[in-house]
């Protein structure tokens, strides 16, 4: 049987603060941009982590944008440590390995 591509098969979800944490970039970058090539690339991906942001509460969604300035300023090792609180998010389909 032919093995289905990442853009066909909806991501699992994962606790993994990695995949949190791209879940989070994917949300307020790729995922807001649906006429890019890469967000055709990954549609089913960039869909699942819409549905997941659009799911978290006001204060998780603060805390998103809070996660994006930490990745931009002089604390980025404190974003993945940021993203472990948010809930399990789409797995994403570029890492390999980590929980789900």
């Amino acid at each position: 049987m032919a093995r289905a591509s990442a853009r066909t098969v909806r991501p699992s979800m994962s606790d993994d603060a990695k995949d949190k944490l791209a879940a989070v970039m994917a949300a307020l970058g790729h995922g807001r941009l649906r006429n890019s090539a890469e967000y055709k690339a990954r549609a089913l991906y960039y869909d699942a982590v819409n549905v997941w942001f659009d799911g978290l509460t006001a204060n998780q969604q603060e805390t998103c944008c809070t996660i994006l300035d930490a990745i931009a300023g002089p604390h980025r090792s404190a974003a993945e440590v940021i993203a472990s609180s948010l809930p399990a998010a789409p797995k994403n389909p570029l890492r390999g390995g980590g929980s789900g």
